[in-house]
């Protein structure tokens, strides 16, 4: 064992700093872990799951309560470590403490057993049970309900718009399930989900194969999610979907569900020869109109509104189309084209999930490959084979983790919403005007300018709303700065004090009181 005396080496561009690891002073790289367990706590996420989880092992034989292994598990992904890091992390006292079900000062013991990876491994296999992995597609959505009403003092919202949008996910091998998809031209499973893009919440999930279409089978997933929100949470609900859910089937089950939606709609040569009279006369500014159209296949005429944009300088303007169930007199066309343009939110939030997420979706069936010493000759899985076969349960739950996961940060985040930190904040001091960027995508899904001058040498335009209302601080820089901080432990008489980084004193002091007075709305009988 190393000295507690002696360095372990020198640095070569300064031979006077020397580093030393001392076992005498208990030190961690995660002291964000306590602020975290504290969420989890208020949230009561923790006590919801251990309730309502079924737990199949022998209890006389059991060492880590499922609870104990749930807490475990989700501290480490909640901090960027998987469960290959289980063994080394025993050590820390900041792991210690956060992991503890116990009180007092006696969990910081670095003897205290945890558990291990392969243990953590298989609690995956408990929570694939079927009955278990509807507990963790519940609790989600439980918890990003609440989070709404929190948001809100506790109050039902008027309204909620839900983004129903598909996000492909690379794996690598044979995984049960996977697929090579040309459009993303990768092996992929291909997940729906369901968010709420102004709040940021992650209502549910559904892991698909890499070949599915999104707009197959989708629609129990759309209304439960939609059910589940109106029950809870708002007086009003509609969906939001981009081109990939165009079909007359799903158009019939929502609204003979009475679910509003609106959503982007593919060109063809019938929809653009309609569009063809509003294209002609050349405006000055974005125009809205109406049309009734109906495809072959569908049932009934709906209502598509065409948005046709200038484009200064340009033999033609821009335009595309939307599709909605909402009478005019609910919504007008320029009302549905702003709400439309705030799915940008949600694929802004589904990149936040991916940069908090390993998604480590690995699970894969290993049949015994030796009986008694001698190899067990099996042909070799092909592609199809695994295309054809069912997902893993215990894909399924990782990804329920994962989003888990992202949920408990982004509720963590509360704090920082409402204005930038130091170190994100733009300079003020000189006036300095940012470099204007090269171009971002609009709504019709074409480039266009973001800053600087427009074609006609006029001003831009003020910044639209919707994009100043995104979070400042994302969650990977969250972590960086309020999460993975150094600690030290010292004992006290009855405690056990962590003196953080004084950097870090700011940022820990502004999201404590912002959280200490909080008040976490539960819902009875979810």
């Amino acid at each position: 064992m190393t000295s507690t005396t002696e360095p372990l080496f020198s640095l070569p561009f300064n031979r006077s700093i020397l580093v030393k690891a001392d076992s005498r002073h208990q030190t961690s790289s995660d002291a964000g872990m306590l602020l975290m367990r504290s969420v989890m706590d208020r949230t009561g996420i923790l006590e919801c799951l251990t309730d309502r989880l079924s737990d199949p092992r022998n209890p006389d034989r059991v060492k880590h309560p499922l609870g104990a292994l749930l807490l475990q598990g989700q501290l480490q992904l909640i901090q960027g470590w998987d469960g290959l890091w289980a063994e080394p992390l025993r050590t820390d006292p900041v792991f210690g403490a956060a992991t503890s079900l116990q009180r007092g000062d006696g969990v910081v013991n670095s003897d205290r057993p945890m558990a291990s990876q392969s243990t953590l491994s298989r609690r995956l296999g408990i929570l694939g049970i079927k009955e278990n992995r509807a507990v963790l597609e519940a609790a989600l959505q439980k918890l990003s309900i609440e989070h709404l009403r929190v948001r809100n003092g506790g109050n039902r919202l008027d309204e909620v718009v839900i983004d129903v949008d598909a996000m492909p996910i690379e794996v690598h091998g044979t995984q049960s399930g996977s697929a090579y998809n040309g459009h993303y031209k990768d092996t992929i499973f291909l997940p729906l989900f369901a968010t709420c893009a102004e709040s940021g919440d992650v209502l549910g999930a559904q892991l698909r194969p890499g070949t599915q279409r999104e707009v197959t089978d989708c629609a129990d997933f759309i209304v439960s999610h939609h059910d589940a929100v109106k029950k809870h949470a708002a007086e009003r609900v509609r969906i939001r979907m981009d081109a990939g859910f165009n079909s007359g089937a799903l158009y019939t089950r929502l609204e003979n569900e009475g679910i509003h939606y609106l959503m982007r709609l593919k060109k063809n040569s019938v929809l653009e020869r309609m569009a063809a009279p509003y294209l002609t006369h050349r405006a000055l500014e974005t125009t809205y109109h109406e049309l009734r159209y109906q495809a072959q296949s569908w049932e009934c005429p709906r209502r598509v509104i065409p948005v046709v944009r200038p484009r200064p300088m340009e033999l033609f303007d821009r335009f595309y189309f939307l599709i909605t169930n909402l009478s005019p007199t609910q919504s007008t066309g320029q009302e549905l084209a702003t709400t439309y343009r705030r799915r940008g939110k949600a694929e802004m939030h589904q990149g936040e999930i991916k940069a908090v997420s390993t998604w480590s979706l690995s699970s894969s069936p290993r049949p015994k490959s030796h009986y008694r010493e001698t190899p067990i000759e099996r042909p070799p899985l092909s592609h199809n084979d695994a295309d054809a076969a069912p997902i893993r349960p215990e894909n399924i739950v990782r990804l329920f983790l994962y989003l888990l996961t992202y949920q408990l940060l982004h509720i963590a985040r509360d704090p920082f919403h409402a204005a930038a930190p130091p170190m994100e904040a733009a300079p003020q001091a000189d006036r300095q005007v940012p470099a204007p960027s090269e171009s971002r995508l609009d709504e019709s899904g074409e480039l266009v300018p973001t800053m600087g001058a427009s074609a006609t040498g006029e001003a831009p335009a003020p910044p639209d709303p919707v994009e100043a209302e995104a979070p400042r601080l994302h969650l990977h820089s969250f972590r960086l700065y309020l999460l993975k901080i150094g600690a030290t432990l010292a004992r006290h008489g009855r405690y056990a004090i962590f003196s953080i980084a004084k950097s870090a004193e700011p940022m820990w002091q502004r999201f404590w009181d912002h959280f200490q007075p909080l008040r976490w709305y539960v819902i009875p009988d979810f």
